[in-house]
Parts: C-alpha cells; structure tokens; sequence
C-alpha cells in the first residue's frame, strides 16, 4: 500500500505550503542553471519542494546520495557520470545531491572533487542539507546559493495534514488535528506518517491521539545508541534502556 507521504506529494509549487520565498528563490535557480544548497531540518519538504519544481520545470531529476559518493573516486565517477549523460526522456535535467553532510570525513579530496564538478555542470544543481555550517563543505558553500527551509509553523502542518484528510476522506475535528500538528515539531512527514498510522475507520479522533502519546514516550533505537555512547554517566545510560522496547540482548 502506498504511503500516504508518497501519495499526497505536491506536483508543483502551488502545493508547497510554507517557504513561500525559498521556494521562488529555487524555482529561480534551477531555470538559471545555477547551484542551490537547501538547508533546514527533517522532514520540512526539501527533498518534496526539488521533486514538485522539476516537475513543475518539466525537468527529468536525477538523484544522488551523499552518503553513497565514499570518496573522491566515487564522487567523480557518479556524480561526473550524472553530469555528463543525457536525458533519457529528452528532457531538462536537475542534479539532486542529498544528505550533502552526509560526506565522508575521513575523504578529505571528497568535498573538493565535488566542488570542482559543481564549477563545470551544465545543468541546474540542488544539494541538501540538515547542516550546512559543517567545516567539510566549506568549498561547496561557496560555490552555492543558500536557501534556508526552517521549521514550519504547526499552522502550516495543520494546513498540510487537512488536504490530506480531505483527500482521503478521513473525519477529523480540528482541534484534534491542530494537536497532531503541534506535536510534529514542523516534520511534515512525520505528521503524514502519524496522521495514517492514527485514522481508524477513516476517523482521527482524540482517543486515536492518546495512543500516539503512550508510543512518544519510547524512545528510538537511533536516539538510545546516541545517549549510550555520549553519556559519562552509568545512570544516564542505564535509563535509556528503560526507555526503548528493545530488550538488552537486542
């Protein structure tokens, strides 16, 4: 079953709620072939905002992740490879470079050889990031224009999560939604994501919230494992098992 983060995607700028000015900054940049480096937190719509304008630009978008480009070798054979292949539909094309922070340290030639690409591309370049102030990609900065997503207002998550309950004719009342949204901490997603996992018989109601409060009281995997090897205090570490379903063995 789809998702409905995947479903309900905007196709263009018109259905990007919030960023109203970063979005018109962008759309700018990539019709003049520039180089974008989009910086804000999870789950805002960066990745969202480049897909729906390419579409909107009628531009063929080829991804890459950063976390893939290893090394100066891999980031001139794909990313090179990315720049100089033609469109397979006969279309504009729009380099996406994402989780750009995502960049081997230990590569210290990685950041360079990309820079260096960035200067030769003829074809618009949008990079993301959720720290764009990291010291490796000082050359990268330079050669980019910063365009800051920063956190929507739960006004905005609101706005968002009612077109989808309306599309997929969910009953909701507001004030409930109005919670779900507060709740986000401005991740549009995250909202989508807890928004379809909460609707039962296509209802959002506040008894369907109460089971999102008991499951926030866990804490992930990914956020245990940061306490367990930051902490210097046995306690610290020893309540953060306490607070994950995982059990020790796991």
């Amino acid at each position: 079953m789809k998702t409905w983060v995947d479903k309900h995607k905007p196709k263009s700028s018109k259905d990007i709620e919030g960023h109203p000015s970063s979005i018109e900054k962008l759309k700018q940049i990539i019709k003049n072939k520039k180089i974008a480096l989009i910086h804000g937190p999870t789950g805002v719509g960066k990745t969202a905002a480049i897909y729906a304008l390419a579409n909107e630009l009628n531009l063929e978008t080829i991804e890459l992740n950063a976390s893939d480009l290893r090394n100066s070798e891999n980031i001139e054979n794909i990313v090179g490879n990315a720049l100089n292949q033609t469109s397979l539909f006969q279309l504009g094309k729009l380099i996406l470079i994402d989780e750009i922070d995502g960049l081997n340290k230990d590569d210290r030639g990685g950041a360079a050889a990309l820079s260096k690409l960035l200067a030769d591309s003829k074809f618009p370049i949008v990079m993301t990031a959720n720290n764009p102030w990291d010291s490796k990609l000082s050359a990268i900065r330079n050669k980019s224009e910063l365009i800051d997503f920063s956190t929507p207002t739960y006004i905005t998550v609101f706005n968002v999560l009612k077109k989808v309950c309306k599309a997929e004719n969910v009953e909701f009342d507001e004030e409930s939604l109005k919670a779900l949204a507060r709740r986000s901490g401005g991740d549009i997603r995250g909202a989508i994501n807890d928004l379809q996992s909460l609707v039962y018989n296509n209802k959002l109601t506040k008894l369907e919230l109460e089971k999102l409060d008991d499951r926030e009281k866990k804490e992930t995997i990914f956020n245990t494992l940061k306490i367990i090897f930051k902490s210097t205090n046995a306690s610290d570490v020893l309540g953060a098992f306490e607070k994950t379903d995982l059990d020790l063995n796991e």
